[in-house]
C-alpha cells in the first residue's frame, strides 16, 4: 500500500487460483481473495492500536509502567506471555511492551484505559477501521468481527488489547498501519486509478480520499518511533533492510477452532511494516498461515517483508543510505511475541 495515498500497489494470495481452470476447482476457498474476504485473529500486530489509543486519549503516558511479566487473571481466565524474558514481575513502559510484544502488558494497558473510560478501546479500534469494511472497490470484502458494545466484559478488553477475540481482514490491518505511517491520516484503499473503456478513453477516475484521522500526528510520530525500536531492539530484527530504517510489528496468532478453543499445533505468522521509516512510502503486510517448524512472525514473515520492501524501494528509485549505521541487519530475533 502507498503509505500516503492508500493506493494498493500489489495484492496477492497463495495458493494461486486460475479462473480459466475453475472447472477443476474442488473448493471455493482458493478462489477467495483472502486479503479482503478472510477474517482471522491478528495477534500481536493489533497491540500497536492499543498503545496508540492509550497515548492519543491521554489515558496513558509514555513514562507509565504496566505489569508485563508473569500471568494475570481476568474474569477467571489466565493471560500469559509467550516468553517472560524480563522476568515474571517485570513492569514495562508502553514502548517496551510493543518492542518485546508482551501480551500481559498490552492487556494491562487496555484494562487501565477501560477502567478510566469504558468503551475507549473498542472505540479506537473502530476509528482505525476495524469492525466495518474499508470501502475498497472489490467484491467480497468482509467487515471483520468485534464484540458487541453491550457484551464487552473485562476479558474481552484484555484479549482485544493483544489481538485475540477480534477478527480482521488483512486489508483492514494494513489500512490501520497506513494511518500510523501517514501521520494519523487514514486513506480509503484504492485498487485502481482509472478505468479505460474499449475505445481507450478514460471512463472513470479515482482519487485518493481521506476517510479518517484516528490519532493525532503527534501520537503517530511516537508510535512510529516505537515501531522502529521493534525492528532494532525487539522481535522484528529480521525485517531490517541494509541501508534503510524500517518500522513494524510482528504477530504470532493462535487459530481458533470451529468447536471453540484454539488449534494447539498451528499459528498465523505475520509482520506489518513501513519503509523508509523517516518518510514512509510503502506499507507491507505479510501473513503466513500455519507455517511448518517455527511459527514466530519475526522469524517467518519478517524476512519476507525485508526482501519485498528492498526490491520495491529500489524499484521506486529510493536508494539505500550507506550512512545509516544503527541498522542491526541480520541480528538474532528475541522471540518473545
Amino acid at each position: 500500500m502507498n503509505a500516503r495515498t492508500g493506493e494498493i500497489l500489489a495484492m496477492t494470495n497463495y495458493p494461486l487460483f486460475n479462473p480459466g481452470k475453475s472447472g477443476k476447482l474442488t473448493s471455493l476457498y482458493p478462489a477467495m481473495n483472502r486479503c479482503i474476504g478472510e477474517v482471522y485473529e491478528p495477534g500481536s500486530t493489533l497491540k500497536v492500536f492499543t498503545v496508540a489509543a492509550g497515548l492519543d486519549s491521554g489515558l496513558v503516558k509514555q513514562t507509565d509502567t504496566f505489569t508485563a511479566g508473569g500471568t494475570i487473571t481476568v474474569d477467571g481466565w489466565p493471560i500469559a506471555n509467550a516468553n517472560d524474558g524480563f522476568g515474571a514481575n517485570s513492569m514495562e513502559k508502553p514502548r517496551d511492551i510493543l518492542t518485546y510484544s508482551f501480551n500481559v502488558g498490552a492487556a494491562s494497558i487496555g484494562l487501565r484505559m477501560q477502567s478510566k473510560k469504558p468503551g475507549i478501546v473498542s472505540a479506537y479500534l473502530k476509528r482505525f477501521g476495524f469492525g466495518h469494511t474499508t470501502g475498497i472497490d472489490l467484491p467480497g470484502e468482509q467487515s471483520g468481527i468485534m464484540p458487541a458494545d453491550n457484551e464487552i466484559r473485562p476479558i474481552n478488553v484484555a484479549t482485544m488489547s493483544f489481538g485475540q477475540g477480534i477478527s480482521v481482514t488483512p486489508l483492514q490491518l494494513i489500512s490501520g498501519y497506513q494511518a500510523i505511517a501517514n501521520d494519523g491520516v487514514r486513506m480509503r484503499p484504492l485498487i485502481a486509478r482509472e478505468l479505460i473503456d474499449k475505445n481507450g478513453s478514460v471512463a472513470l477516475t479515482y482519487h485518493p480520499e481521506k476517510i479518517g484521522e484516528p490519532i493525532t500526528p503527534e501520537t503517530a510520530g511516537v508510535i512510529k518511533s516505537y515501531l522502529i525500536n521493534v525492528a532494532t531492539e525487539g522481535t522484528a530484527k529480521k525485517a531490517q533492510i541494509k541501508g534503510y530504517i524500517i518500522g513494524g510489528k510482528t504477530g504470532t496468532a493462535q487459530i481458533p477452532l470451529p468447536t471453540g478453543g484454539y488449534d494447539s499445533g498451528n499459528y498465523v505468522a505475520s509482520f506489518v511494516g513501513f519503509a523508509p521509516a523517516d518518510d514512509p512510502k510503502l506499507v507491507i503486510l505479510v501473513k503466513v498461515d500455519a507455517p511448518k517448524g517455527c511459527a514466530y512472525g519475526g522469524v517467518v514473515a519478517a524476512p519476507i517483508f525485508s526482501r519485498l520492501a528492498r526490491a520495491s524501494l529500489l524499484h521506486m528509485n529510493i536508494s539505500p543510505d550507506d550512512n545509516i549505521t544503527n541498522n542491526k541487519y541480520g541480528g538474532a530475533v528475541n522471540a518473545t511475541e
